[in-house]
């Protein structure tokens, strides 16, 4: 499932950049969405709001940076070629 997922999401991802061909402004775009997503998330009380210690925040920190540096360079790497499977 994961895997058949992950080729839809490339080609839509692929049709975007093809219409829009900023990859990295795409993928910031994605990324407010879904951290306004999670915000609302919270304020309506939907998920609890997390609670963390500080070595928790740099641990999320931390992977977060990398986690958007490859969801960048995945968008950057999908405007550069066709996507083949």
């Amino acid at each position: 499932l994961w895997y058949a997922l992950n080729i839809i999401y490339n080609i839509i991802n692929k049709k975007v950049i093809n219409v829009i061909p900023a990859p990295i402004s795409v993928g910031s775009i994605q990324f407010g969405i879904g951290a306004l997503y999670a915000t609302c998330t919270w304020l309506l009380r939907l998920r609890k709001t997390p609670s963390l210690s500080a070595s928790g925040v740099k641990a999320c920190g931390t992977i977060g940076v990398y986690h958007a540096a490859g969801q960048l360079l995945t968008m950057v790497s999908l405007g550069a070629g066709p996507v083949s499977f």
